[in-house]
């Protein structure tokens, strides 16, 4: 990009709007507000923690970018409330080159397929996002074959980025990503759903390979983990099915055997079994 990229700011909290303006206006980003909006000045990305004012609607017809973090309303780009200052950067980043790429009149076949891929990915980590998840892991349950999925929490994830601050919680989501595909097929449907909450979906799995499958995982999360100076462990549900099934029930049964692995003590994985 050969200007910042231009960062609209909305927020009702003051807190929010000094926050956000420290950490983006630094000289990559050129952030503005809605007051200080002037005429049809372009704008890349609008950040967001509230419902978009009306008028603020021609902006994202003419192709801006919206990221909500913690809102429920539509968006390009859903994060969390907890979401670090570097996953946030990356973010506007990431929109803003997006924005700027779509609003090109004449747009090639591999360009449109390169901002598919960003639109589906997680910036920090470089794993497929929750818009993928919610895309394609429905149809991959539904298999005829069946599919084994697997939900894997860091253990005591949060005490890092309390403790060691942000930066350090970062080291350690991208080393974990890292681990995932290191551990995995490059083809296997790998995601980040949030926070230090991760998935994968496989198709065909069966119960025999997918034990095998997700302590090499967890040895990797360790492995990788303690190559940026961290002792991190892992907590790890998984269930295999056998005939196609709904998303819901097989998340549900996963979800499950996840909490009992965190509720037996953490650093183990745990089968779960689908309802009849």
């Amino acid at each position: 990009m050969t200007e910042a990229p231009r960062i609209l700011l909305v927020t009702e909290t003051a807190a929010t709007l000094e926050r956000w303006s420290g950490l983006l206006g630094q000289g990559d980003f050129e952030v503005t507000t809605q007051e200080m909006l002037v005429g049809s000045h372009r704008v890349d990305v609008i950040l967001a923690d509230q419902s978009l004012p009306a008028e603020l609607e021609q902006l994202v017809r003419d192709g801006t970018s919206v990221i909500k973090i913690g809102a429920s309303e539509p968006c390009d780009l859903l994060l969390e409330v907890d979401a670090t200052e570097a996953e946030i950067r990356l973010a506007c980043q990431l929109q803003a080159k997006i924005s700027r790429l779509t609003r090109e009149s004449a747009i090639g076949e591999t360009e449109r397929e390169k901002l598919a891929d960003l639109a589906l990915t997680d910036p920090l980590t470089g794993l497929q996002n929750r818009r993928a998840w919610d895309d394609q892991a429905p149809k991959l349950a539904a298999a005829p074959g069946g599919a084994c999925l697997v939900l894997i929490d860091l253990d005591h994830f949060k005490q890092v980025n309390d403790e060691h601050g942000h930066a350090a919680g970062d080291a350690v989501l991208t080393a974990t990503g890292e681990a995932l595909r290191a551990s995995l097929r490059p083809d296997d449907f790998v995601v980040r759903l949030g926070g230090d909450e991760f998935a994968f979906l496989i198709p065909g799995l069966r119960v025999e390979n997918a034990v095998s499958v997700v302590e090499r995982v967890r040895q990797s999360i360790g492995s990788h983990a303690e190559a940026v100076g961290w002792v991190i462990t892992s907590s790890v549900g998984f269930v295999v099915s056998t005939r196609s099934v709904q998303l819901a029930s097989l998340f549900e049964a996963t979800d499950q055997a996840l909490r009992d692995a965190k509720t037996s003590g953490r650093d183990k994985a745990m089968q779960g079994r689908l309802g009849t």
